[in-house]
């Protein structure tokens, strides 16, 4: 193939939306194919006449499964991964799942010393993921911390423009806050719902169009109902322990703290 492919490798909570949607598609000189265009991406890249290919898709669990599928076919694809510690990556996923009404308990959540979470313990070996995208393909992934996009987002992305040799108008780009955050409030009296309502997305029906109504008629209502409604309640009548307890997060940084600063290393190496 005669053009170049970049693919941002995506973890959810890591400002992939906030690339995708506000960032990516304002790059010049190089074509970016948006997300929903997904299941097209590999016939796009084979019939592209652009000479440089950027693409983005957010990838957790499915990570190595969709990356050893997307080597197969385009081995020299030039990927970009965004890493979040593990605490502070696990704390937003925990918050985002408990608002999407799964009603978890962090320990059920993430569980450090039984592996018995929704997520897995190996989940949060973040050095594993660069080893994974230097094993399927032929060129070295581009790291960047999702910290620094906090810190300086210009900087950030002019680091993935000059990477992609793209042009990009700052002044093009709306650094306006992406999502709305609910409060500890809210969250709390959301996963007491979650434990008693069935509120989390689920697809009941083989037809996409009745899961869609499913979705919004019913699911919807009532999450948002709960969210919003928990606005209304006193604060003393919520239970004052931390919707994440401290010392759970603390043993999940003490627990990743070598494989994050092999993190770390590699994106001061690389840099």
């Amino acid at each position: 193939m005669s053009n170049q492919i970049y693919f941002h490798v995506g973890m959810s909570k890591t400002g992939s939306t906030f690339l995708q949607q506000r960032v990516f598609p304002f790059f010049k000189k190089v074509e970016y194919i948006p997300t929903n265009q997904f299941k097209k991406y590999p016939q796009l890249a084979q019939t592209s006449s652009s000479k440089k290919l950027l693409l983005s898709r957010e990838f957790d669990s499915q990570m190595e499964r969709e990356v050893k599928k997307w080597s197969a076919q385009f081995p020299d694809t030039q990927p970009i991964l965004v890493l979040r510690s593990p605490e502070g990556w696990v704390a937003s996923q925990y918050r985002r799942f408990t608002k999407n009404g799964y009603g978890l308990t962090f320990t059920e959540f993430i569980d450090i010393e039984n592996d018995s979470g929704y997520w897995r313990r190996d989940d949060l070996f973040f050095s594993k993921k660069i080893e994974l995208l230097e094993r399927y393909f032929t060129q070295p992934p581009l790291v960047l911390l999702y910290d620094d996009l906090r810190k300086d987002a210009k900087g950030f992305i002019q680091k993935i423009a000059s990477y992609t040799s793209a042009e990009i108008d700052m002044e093009a780009i709306n650094f306006d806050k992406f999502h709305q955050s609910y409060n500890e409030k809210q969250l709390k009296i959301m996963l007491k719902a979650g434990q008693f309502l069935s509120i989390k997305n689920v697809k009941p029906f083989r037809q996409s169009l009745l899961n869609t109504i499913y979705r919004y008629g019913i699911i919807y209502p009532q999450r948002y109902g709960v969210l919003y409604g928990a606005k209304l309640i006193p604060k003393n009548w919520v239970n004052k322990a931390p919707l994440i307890p401290t010392d759970a997060l603390q043993a999940i940084k003490e627990h990743y703290a070598k494989d994050w600063q092999k993190c770390l290393d590699y994106v001061q190496k690389t840099q």
